[in-house]
């Protein structure tokens, strides 16, 4: 350590601003040559008499004064910006704001979704398991209307008769309704006849995913024919 760099490093040496080796350095300098420490010892009394002085507050006139021109500057300074200035000025003050407005939420958003990530993690392998089904039913036969298995032909006398006929889940009448030939059906005999038909004709019930249950059969009774709607 010669002379020119302790002098360039008194200052920082004083205010306790180098390194352990170069504070070793200087102070080893110091003890060598006379000059340098009577510099160092010069520095410490203006150090002292510096810290010693009173503060002293501008006074109101003055601080108006320097408000004053701090803003004229300031309205210059805004007056002779370019476009570009203009711009990066506006997207500094964007990212800004928009990091303060943002960086709150981050941990609460980063939070929910390592949460939701270790649920649906977790919940996978109890989607991925295929389970066998037995005895499903095909989607066609989920419902089946009821039908007719045999019916007895009936003779008419005239016109014809068209008829709904309810059907249980064993496949019997338990009800019919009239829709036409009301007419025919005045004549008792005929309405026993009709009867008698409909009990024992033969009746395939409805189904529900394969179960048996209530439907109904529309039948059109016509002299020489009979026509089954389900």
């Amino acid at each position: 350590m010669d002379c020119l760099n302790t002098y360039r490093s008194l200052s920082r040496y004083l205010d306790g601003f180098t390194s352990a080796d170069e504070r070793i350095d200087i102070e080893r300098h110091l003890q060598e040559c006379s000059g340098c420490s009577d510099r160092a010892s010069d520095y410490r009394r203006m150090r002292v008499a510096l810290q010693d002085l009173p503060n002293r507050a501008p006074s109101p006139d003055l601080q108006m004064r320097l408000q004053i021109l701090a803003s004229r500057e300031r309205s210059r300074r805004i007056s002779r910006r370019t476009m570009a200035e203009h711009w990066e000025q506006w997207r500094q003050r964007t990212v800004l704001s928009l990091n303060n407005l943002l960086r709150p939420l981050m941990l609460p958003v980063a939070g929910g979704f390592a949460s939701a990530c270790l649920l649906f993690g977790m919940l996978v392998p109890d989607f991925a398991v295929v389970r066998s089904i037995s005895n499903d039913v095909p989607t066609p036969l989920l419902y089946t209307q009821a039908s007719v298995s045999y019916l007895m032909p009936i003779a008419l006398s005239e016109n014809e008769i068209e008829i709904d006929v309810h059907i249980d889940d064993q496949g019997r009448m338990t009800d019919y309704h009239v829709l036409s030939g009301q007419g025919l059906l005045r004549n008792e005999q005929m309405r026993r006849r009709l009867e008698s038909t409909l009990l024992i004709t033969q009746f395939n019930p409805a189904t529900t995913f394969g179960q048996p249950t209530f439907g109904r059969v529309r039948v059109r009774l016509v002299r020489d024919e009979v026509d089954v709607k389900g």
